[in-house]
């Protein structure tokens, strides 16, 4: 798996509708090693924010994250929770968080609904 655990390590699992103006844009599953986030299932996000609870609870800052774009079309399930019909076009962003070099924090997927969101991109590409 992306995050490099051992078969008996536990996860923790969140899976969150993004909304603007009250209407859904996206849907957001994410996976973390439960021994780096012990109890955030129970104790819930800070404010509705996982970078925030991360950061303020566990002291864990990413340091890297890789991010892979892909178009396709929703899921059954996606259909239902983002209000769109099969043939609407998804942009799937899935991200790898590092907390170093080689220690995975996180492991993401979100569908974005193609005609209700925009991706701007800024590169630094000095030496």
């Amino acid at each position: 798996m992306a995050l490099g655990l051992q078969p008996e390590q536990e996860l923790a699992y969140y899976k969150r509708l993004f909304l603007q103006n009250g209407r859904p844009i996206a849907i957001n599953r994410s996976w973390m090693a439960n021994d780096l986030v012990p109890d955030i299932i129970s104790q819930g996000l800070i404010n509705n924010h996982l970078s925030t609870t991360l950061s303020s609870r566990y002291n864990l800052r990413p340091v890297r994250i890789e991010n892979i774009l892909e178009a396709s079309r929703p899921t059954v399930h996606d259909v239902q929770l983002l209000g769109v019909i099969y043939d609407t076009p998804i942009i799937g962003v899935s991200s790898i968080s590092y907390l170093s070099e080689s220690q995975p924090l996180e492991y993401s997927i979100t569908s974005w609904v193609g005609g209700r969101v925009k991706f701007h991109f800024d590169m630094d590409i000095s030496p």
